[in-house]
């Protein structure tokens, strides 16, 4: 007794609205890659169909078919991720040094100066005493033993002539004044330099090449359509 033979139906044996509508089921798992890369799911699904008209799909029920799509971004969702990131850097393709700097310096200033202003360091002042002619007198006074009253025992007077003045000078500073000024508020510094270029160690017809061979590389349509039909469809043709 034989065993019966499993067939597999191609792509394109299904019914074609049908399959269209699997497919953009499976690739609403990837509906922000997809839409990153400026296509509509319906548009992926119906590249992928006729990308692959005469592949088989291992699993013929909707759900199984779906799951599987599924199971593929699951597995591969960081590696998409670093393709958008590398999608959506900004760079200059012949520039190998980029530095951007910024800097705050903020300065809240309370100075106080004083100055000092000295008059004339020396000075000369005179006092005149008046009147101009005066006297003075000497008295000396005691108690008789038998007495408790004072007497005039000895009296002396002298009488001057003339005009008493004093003169003093003085040396130093006398008289001073002082200015202050005081400085207060907000001082703020804000600096941004940007530099870039090539520093040399590369050509820069040697970076342009990288960077096409960088954009060569980075076809992630073409890479999830591949993820996609290792895990879906049969490897063999039947």
């Amino acid at each position: 007794m034989s065993k019966a033979r499993i067939r597999y139906p191609t792509i394109e044996e299904y019914d074609k609205e049908t399959m269209l509508q699997w497919l953009a089921r499976g690739f609403i798992f990837f509906q922000d890659e997809i839409e990153a890369l400026g296509h509509s799911v319906a548009t992926f699904a119906s590249l992928f169909y006729y990308d692959y008209l005469e592949a088989r799909p291992i699993w013929t029920e909707e759900d199984l078919f779906v799951a599987c799509f599924g199971r593929v971004h699951i597995k591969n969702k960081k590696k998409y991720a670093m393709y958008l990131e590398a999608y959506s850097a900004e760079y200059d393709p012949i520039e190998n040094y980029n530095r951007h700097e910024e800097s705050t310096r903020t300065r809240t200033p309370d100075l106080t100066q004083e100055t000092e202003a000295e008059s004339e360091r020396k000075q000369t002042r005179t006092t005149t005493e008046t009147p101009n002619n005066w006297k003075e007198k000497d008295l000396h006074k005691v108690a008789p033993y038998d007495s408790a009253d004072l007497n005039n025992m000895e009296q002396t007077e002298r009488s001057y002539e003339g005009t008493r003045s004093t003169s003093e000078t003085y040396s130093g500073s006398p008289d001073t004044a002082s200015s202050t000024t005081t400085t207060t508020g907000t001082d703020t510094e804000e600096t941004t330099s940007d530099i870039s270029g090539n520093i040399g160690t590369t050509t820069s017809q040697m970076m342009l090449e990288s960077h096409l061979d960088l954009a060569q590389r980075m076809k992630l349509a073409e890479e999830i359509e591949h993820d996609v039909a290792k895990e879906l469809l049969l490897q063999l043709w039947i």
